[in-house]
């Protein structure tokens, strides 16, 4: 169930600095393991008109997965629609609603639903989903490899799309996607913001979450 902080929006929050907000947690057994994990949206920002925002995955108090998504803020842009600006009680409103969109019932299946729904509407895509877990296994070592010599997780995400350059084991990622489809997980897909599109699932083998699908 999702859960939203109710006091997140109120109008006192705009005028303090640091401003973090819960945006929702929701309690779902990704890993096929049985145990319910943890996934939390929060915010932060020196004002509510451009919040950071934040995508975990916990479980047990180990974070298994942690990654940025586009800013909230008044000025919204899609490819189709082009720029807009938003009203202030627009935006609140977006803030307010953002975690159940984000969470949606929609966005989570298995393995074998994934596949049907990804065939409807890219069925190329399905044949690329080893090539899509081989480009994220370079660019989770160049992530692992900065934060070890010091660098924060948001520094270190940013730099490695540009250092990760080009999948190197797609067999190994063949493997891995054979196994997430035996495993019992559940892949859940969101749009870290805009048109893009992102879909990961657990691997026990190597614990932790991988891409199957970035898209457009």
């Amino acid at each position: 169930m999702l859960s939203l902080i109710a006091g997140a929006l109120a109008l006192s929050v705009a005028a303090q600095s640091d401003t973090v907000l819960n945006l929702g947690v929701v309690h779902r057994d990704l890993t096929g393991d049985g145990v319910l994990e943890i996934l939390r949206l929060t915010a932060s920002g020196v004002s509510i008109d451009s919040l950071n925002v934040t995508f975990v995955i916990e479980s047990d108090g180990d974070t298994l997965f942690q990654t940025a998504l586009s800013p909230l803020t008044r000025t919204i842009s899609y490819e189709a629609l082009g720029r807009r600006e938003l009203s202030v009680s627009e935006h609140r409103s977006r803030i307010g609603s953002f975690a159940e969109w984000f969470f949606g019932d929609t966005k989570f299946a298995s393995p074998e639903g994934f596949i049907e729904e990804l065939r409807s509407i890219a069925r190329l895509r399905v044949a690329e989903i080893p090539a899509a877990i081989a480009r994220d296994r370079r660019r989770q070592f160049v992530i692992d490899s900065l934060m070890a010599a010091g660098q924060p997780h948001s520094q270190a995400e940013r730099r490695a799309r540009r250092l990760a350059g080009a999948a190197i084991d797609t067999a190994g990622a063949a493997a891995i996607w054979n196994e997430i489809q035996t495993a019992g997980v559940t892949v859940f897909t969101y749009s870290p913001g805009g048109d893009g599109l992102y879909a990961i699932a657990w691997s026990a083998r190597d614990q932790r979450f991988y891409r199957l699908l970035e898209c457009c």
